[in-house]
């Protein structure tokens, strides 16, 4: 961002219609950090992505709570985090298994936010024994599925049969 647009961002940040939007999500978050759960620090409206919407516009989907530590681990460290992420996706996968462990990250119910996800598949990957357990699982999803197929019926297998 340049200086000039980030004079005048920071500038929207000052906006009554900025003030409501992110009192609504500190609401709707409890005024709690939805990472660590502290309620006691000064807290931050993050946005998860930047768009090209004016702040008050942004999707509630794209703002969530953060104290004022994780905000600044979540500035400073989600680029290298998704870095490392895709670095080590692109080493041990094939794009459409990539595709295919996105979608299933879409739809699962973390018991803890999404901001953590990227350090959670990282570790996954990173470690040994975790890969080897994904990597059997997987395999037993295509099991699965292979054999679904066979039988002419493509039900979607979770693996855990």
């Amino acid at each position: 961002m340049s200086t000039t647009t980030k004079k005048t961002y920071i500038e929207k940040l000052k906006y009554p219609r900025w003030q409501k939007k992110r009192l609504e999500i500190l609401a709707r978050d409890k005024w709690t950090c939805q990472i660590c759960g502290n309620a006691e620090e000064s807290l931050n409206v993050h946005h998860r992505v930047y768009s090209d919407n004016e702040p008050w516009d942004e999707q509630d989907g794209n703002l969530i709570t953060l104290c004022e530590s994780c905000h600044e681990h979540e500035t400073k460290h989600m680029k290298n985090e998704l870095d490392v992420l895709c670095r080590t996706l692109r080493i041990k996968f094939f794009s459409g298994d990539i595709a295919r462990i996105a979608e299933g990250f879409a739809k699962l119910k973390f018991p803890y936010l999404p901001e953590v996800a990227a350090s959670t598949l990282n570790h996954l990957l990173s470690n040994e024994d975790e890969m080897g357990r994904l990597v059997t699982l997987y395999f037993k999803f295509l099991e699965n599925k292979y054999k679904s197929l066979r039988e002419g019926t493509d039900n979607q297998s979770d693996g855990n049969k």
